[in-house]
């Protein structure tokens, strides 16, 4: 959130897409130094030593930042931004006026699909696939490759994906729900169940920067870009938690067709939620209500 907010004060609101491509794309390059780069080395060093990387890359940034800071530099002027403020019961009103509570649904779900499948993955794959449990974790490699495709898909669809969010996060759902039944129908064939779990992934991934990036930078204009995201991802991780345990259960027994058509049930709710908002916006003034 003050990430997205940070980079529109600058750039304004012209560059606002490659900005929801910049945060969508900084994720992919984490998980790639930490699964590629580091994981493997984890034997050798120590899982303690997996922890400097990240403190030498913290503190590079906090150079970097108190260099910005403290050296003054150029004003931004960006357009299209907006300096309103409001109360905690003023911005209720307004999610409730925009019809932005379904989004926070549509986030709730897919914590409970996005998260607990990049925790559940190796599992996921020796369940599914019946790989040996050692192998399975380094599948995990290919977690960061199914993102980029996410990545790349969202890139592609810029254009509509800033015009009409929310019916492209209905979209998204509905094709991981698509794949989450192909998830179902998979058992015992590896080439099956490793297409479902690689493409609900890079669609988790997109629907993610739907759900962060996009949808918020459409209510630029109203001061709410960082309030959005914060909330979105409240929603995101308290999804993320209510399942792991009841996931992590159905997978100790087993049950794997159990848990792909729990989530093609969740996908199938959010696109409805994701619908039912993007149905809320016709037919109003673009002057009382921001884009889609």
């Amino acid at each position: 959130g003050p990430m997205l907010r940070l980079l529109c004060l600058r750039y304004g609101a012209r560059r606002k897409e490659n900005l929801a491509l910049l945060l969508g794309a900084a994720p992919v390059g984490g998980y790639c130094l930490a699964w590629l780069a580091l994981a493997p080395r984890v034997p050798a060093l120590g899982w303690q030593a997996v922890f400097l990387a990240p403190l030498m890359l913290t503190g590079a940034l906090l150079v970097a930042f108190w260099l910005l800071v403290s050296g003054g530099g150029p004003q931004a002027q960006p357009d299209g931004w907006s300096d309103k403020r409001r109360s905690l019961g003023q911005t209720f009103r307004y999610l409730r006026q925009q019809r932005l509570w379904p989004m926070v649904l549509t986030s709730l779900c897919l914590g409970l699909v996005k998260e607990n499948l990049a925790l559940l993955l190796p599992a996921l794959f020796v369940g599914f696939m019946g790989v040996k449990p050692e192998t399975g974790s380094w599948f995990l490699v290919l977690s960061p490759m199914a993102n980029l495709l996410g990545l790349v898909a969202g890139r592609a669809l810029k254009r509509p994906l800033m015009r009409w969010p929310a019916r492209g996060l209905a979209g998204t759902f509905l094709a991981m729900a698509a794949a989450c039944a192909c998830l179902a129908l998979a058992s015992g064939i590896q080439a099956a169940g490793f297409l479902s779990l690689f493409l609900l992934t890079a669609l988790a991934y997109l629907a993610s920067c739907i759900q962060i990036t996009y949808i918020p930078l459409a209510h630029q204009s109203e001061n709410l870009i960082s309030t959005l995201v914060g909330l979105f991802d409240f929603a995101n991780y308290m999804g993320a938690a209510f399942a792991s345990a009841l996931l992590g259960s159905l997978l100790a027994r087993g049950a794997l067709q159990e848990v792909a058509l729990l989530w093609l049930g969740v996908c199938l709710a959010a696109a409805a939620f994701a619908a039912f908002q993007a149905g809320g916006r016709r037919g109003q003034s673009p002057a009382h209500a921001a884009p889609e």
